[in-house]
């Protein structure tokens, strides 16, 4: 059967992905398999990892306070937000996080470094959501 369907970054390798450019170019032959498929829908997401490839371990970030600041480094830019690279602070375990543009301050550019704090981390969809944006006083309590 043939399909199309769509690979997200977090899918193209168990590594973290920092120029797509590097990993696959427009056109190429690639081998996939179906991650998931809705069939009311018709939406087809698929994963360019082995079957056996691990995701990156986000439980040492589970451990980060909320109002501890980390350097990271924009990776890319889309409508919805920046992905930043980071690293746990006493692991120094590298990832990739979402800002999202609700959490943002100021612009930013691939390559900008940035402070980010860690909003979420949800080790089991390997998502780890991050934020520019001071805690207000009443998230402290």
């Amino acid at each position: 059967a043939t399909g199309e369907g769509m690979v997200p970054l977090s899918k193209v390798t168990a590594d973290l992905v920092e120029n797509i450019e590097e990993e696959v170019k427009v056109g190429q032959a690639v081998q996939v398999r179906v991650s998931s498929f809705d069939e009311a829908s018709g939406r087809m997401d698929l994963s360019m990892r082995e079957t056996g490839a691990q995701q990156v371990d986000l439980t040492p970030f589970e451990a980060v306070a909320q109002d501890h600041w980390l350097l990271g480094k924009v990776l890319s830019i889309f409508t919805f937000g920046a992905f930043v690279a980071v690293a746990a602070p006493v692991s120094k375990v590298p990832a990739r996080g979402l800002v999202h543009n609700s959490r943002m301050v100021g612009d930013v550019a691939v390559g900008d470094d940035v402070k980010v704090r860690v909003d979420s981390v949800d080790v089991g969809r390997g998502r780890l959501g991050l934020s520019m944006e001071e805690l207000s006083d009443q998230a402290k309590h």
